[in-house]
């Protein structure tokens, strides 16, 4: 991809994040085996995981998500849920200032993952009325089209800030949020 399209990517995977923050569920970060790192809804049964305190979310607060609806029909996204999103926003944003070598192999497996992940949440909020269905579409079909073009040989190809992208990207503490938007092209 050139140009501006990772920024519509990573953008619209932004979007995506969000609402999965709509379902105001608690979000865990661990590192599994391998050093690679994940966040999830969920705490693995087999992993140490910290549970994220982000911005504006509130211990022990119920989500009031499906009490309204939007003039669209969907379901309205409760304040505190809307702040946590934000939270999350952030969190996922930031860079681990740590630079590691690229590592191909590794990059492509964390973008085709994060990107798979958002896609995964898209859908199931579509599903549970947070999102409709023709909005969700529009914004994944970029994510579809990064996840294809990210390959072996992108990478090996890359240049420039691209080429940043893809080293960003091999160090597994980082997320294609973060990356995507230090390292535009």
């Amino acid at each position: 991809m050139r140009g501006n399209k990772w920024k519509v990517i990573w953008m619209a995977g932004a979007m995506l994040l969000a609402w999965h923050g709509s379902q105001a569920q608690p979000v865990y970060k661990w590192v599994d085996s391998s050093g690679k790192t994940h966040y999830g809804s969920q705490q693995p049964l087999s992993q140490d995981a910290e549970k994220m305190k982000l911005q504006g979310s509130k211990a022990g607060s119920a989500s009031t998500a499906g009490s309204a609806s939007n003039a669209d029909g969907t379901k309205k996204i409760p304040k505190d849920t809307q702040e946590m999103m934000q939270g999350m926003e952030i969190a996922l944003k930031k860079v681990d200032p740590k630079t590691v070598p690229l590592s191909c192999g590794t990059a492509v497996d964390n973008v085709r993952s994060q990107v798979t992940t958002m896609l995964e949440t898209g859908q199931r909020n579509v599903q549970q009325g947070y999102v409709k269905a023709a909005d969700f579409e529009g914004v994944a079909g970029k994510l579809r089209e990064g996840h294809a073009k990210t390959t072996l040989a992108d990478c090996e190809s890359a240049s420039g800030n691209k080429k940043l992208f893809y080293q960003c990207m091999s160090n597994n503490r980082n997320h294609v949020l973060g990356c995507g938007t230090k390292f535009k092209y």
